[in-house]
């Protein structure tokens, strides 16, 4: 009996050792799941206070490329500027001018502040070129070229097979890089002119014209054509190569026609020892080399790092392209450019004795331009056909047209065409990017089923060349005030008292159309390239521009359109960005 009760007393004894120990261990692991969610908790609370300091460098990082935008758009902060100060601190508040460099950090609020850096995305690429000639015999004929010798292209008067003649040939170069570092740098050449009479040669008459296409293939692709005339008075008279500028511009970059490579000590930078050529004078048998005085290309878009810092040292990066305008800086090089083909082309510049000038007046927005322009060509100053055509069958339609009116320089082939007006696709591209940013920037002119009367209000600054207008089908406008971009796709029809400094493209298969008398002027480019949306691949349609009534509504080339500066969402506007 003992036994048996002293067994229940150790099992119960053991029993509740047992149930201590469990006690024990649930203690245990509650002290332990409240000390992990302890620590979750304060972990959690961690993160959220991390996670709003980050929101906050983020925020800070977008003020900074917005105020980027806003610098390079209002406070007249160039490309180049930006490029040369790379930490600008975009506060207009601190910038006098927008130009002034701090280099510091923008403050945003006491608890965050953003920093700028930026570059050219394209600054290591090399400047690259090369040259090809071609010879044009005028509109009456009288020269043909030497299909014979493609990488030579020559002119003869008055055939290649005629005995006696005269041969003008020209060799381009090939792929050419031009060095900016060297000092002083070494101007490249062009390529070579030679001039050959045979059996005493013949006179050359007026009219031949020469282009020598300058293509440009790094940092970007684009084209500057060089144009001229060749002539002699008489068999024995030396043969004369006129240029038509001395000056030519190409995405910021300067290209100076030298008649010679310059000596050590020319000047610091390769500078052209002949201030002013013009024109070269060639005997039989006399071969001479074509230099270029380049400068760099300017920068057409912008690598933007903004980096945006808040409290407990969040810190974020963002990386945007901005990119300057629409149109790469590659604009028209004519008043007038008539994009189509010759057949069914009209050109009809009237009685009223309009002026269309090809010469860049070197007029900016906002400057003052005189009543009555003057149009005189200046080696110094660049200078395109006063009225362009991509159909060379369609110049005696333009000149015959334009008899009634001053055409300086004379009407030429345009060779240089920028991408946007090279195919009606890239046009259409173009048109519709345009048409899209008018409609968020609330000067869309829908297509009323007839023709729409635009107003002052529903255009563009005269005064500064800014502003985006878009007129869907056929428009016509008042004698006003205006400028910046107007975009027609019908008719465009204009009072004889309209001015306008900008870009005017119409597309309509109507053309552009001056109605009434009145000395309105227009600068900048007119370019009037009519094609069918829905049917891109029937090329672009017959251009047509007429003019009727009296007074002297002039047309004048003006470089301004190739700028817009602080015409919203075509400028300096974002291709793309991305976080780091």
């Amino acid at each position: 009996m003992k036994k048996i009760v002293g067994s229940v007393k150790a099992f119960n004894e053991d029993q509740n050792g047992a149930a201590l120990v469990t006690v024990l261990l649930i203690s245990l692991l509650l002290l332990t799941a409240s000390a992990a969610m302890l620590s979750a908790v304060g972990a959690s609370s961690k993160n959220n206070s991390d996670s709003l300091s980050e929101s906050k460098a983020y925020w800070a990082a977008e003020s900074g490329l917005q105020a980027s935008i806003n610098a390079l758009r209002n406070n007249g902060v160039t490309y180049d500027k930006a490029v040369q100060y790379p930490t600008l601190a975009y506060d207009a508040v601190n910038l006098p001018g927008g130009l002034a460099y701090t280099g510091a950090d923008v403050i945003v609020n006491s608890e965050a502040r953003y920093r700028i850096s930026v570059s050219n995305p394209d600054a290591n690429s090399p400047y690259t070129f090369s040259t090809t000639g071609s010879f044009r015999p005028p509109a009456t004929g009288g020269a043909v070229a030497d299909s014979s010798v493609p990488d030579t292209p020559k002119i003869c008067v008055p055939t290649c097979i005629a005995n006696p003649r005269t041969e003008v040939r020209f060799s381009g170069v090939g792929n050419t890089s031009a060095n900016f570092i060297t000092i002083p740098n070494p101007n490249p050449p062009l390529g070579v002119f030679s001039v050959e009479k045979v059996n005493g040669g013949v006179s050359i008459p007026t009219g031949i014209t020469f282009r020598i296409e300058f293509a440009l293939s790094s940092p970007s692709e684009a084209n500057r054509t060089i144009r001229g005339t060749i002539s002699a008075s008489s068999s024995s008279s030396p043969v004369e190569l006129r240029f038509l500028t001395q000056s030519y511009t190409l995405q910021g970059s300067t290209i100076e026609l030298c008649s010679t490579s310059p000596s050590p000590g020319a000047g610091s930078e390769g500078e052209c020892p002949n201030s002013v050529f013009a024109s070269w004078l060639f005997n039989s048998g006399e071969s001479r080399t074509l230099y270029a005085d380049l400068s760099p290309t300017q920068p057409y878009r912008l690598l933007v790092r903004s980096t945006g810092f808040a409290t407990n040292g969040s810190r974020k990066q963002l990386e945007a392209i901005l990119q300057r305008n629409f149109f790469n800086d590659l604009a028209s090089t004519s008043a007038i450019s008539m994009i189509g083909p010759a057949t069914g082309m009209v050109f009809d510049a009237g009685t009223g004795g309009p002026r269309y000038c090809g010469v860049d007046g070197g007029y900016l927005p906002g400057g003052q331009v005189p009543n009555t322009p003057p149009c005189t060509i200046n080696p110094n100053t660049p200078t395109g056909p006063s009225i362009g055509v991509t159909d060379p069958n369609g110049l005696p339609t333009v000149i015959a047209g334009g008899s009634g009116a001053t055409l300086i320089p004379a009407p030429d082939l345009l060779t240089d065409l920028p991408v946007w007006q090279q195919s009606p696709q890239e046009m259409d591209q173009f048109v519709s990017r345009l048409r899209t940013e008018a409609q968020n920037t609330g000067r869309y002119i829908p297509d009323g089923n007839g023709t729409t009367s635009i107003s002052q209000n529903q255009l563009g600054s005269h005064s500064t060349g800014t502003g985006l207008s878009f007129c869907e089908g056929d428009c016509s406008v008042g004698p006003l005030s205006a400028g910046g971009i107007l975009v027609v796709t019908g008719r465009f029809e204009y009072n004889g008292n309209f001015s306008f400094n900008g870009l005017i493209l119409v597309t309509g298969a109507g053309g552009m159309h001056r109605a009434g008398g009145g000395g309105g002027q227009i600068i900048g480019n007119v370019v009037i390239a009519p094609y069918n949306p829905g049917n891109l691949n029937a090329g672009f349609l017959p251009p047509s521009f007429t003019t009727n009534g009296g007074g002297n509504a002039d047309i004048l080339f003006g470089g301004i359109s190739s700028a817009f500066d602080g015409t919203s969402a075509i400028t300096n506007f974002m291709v793309g960005i991305a976080e780091k």
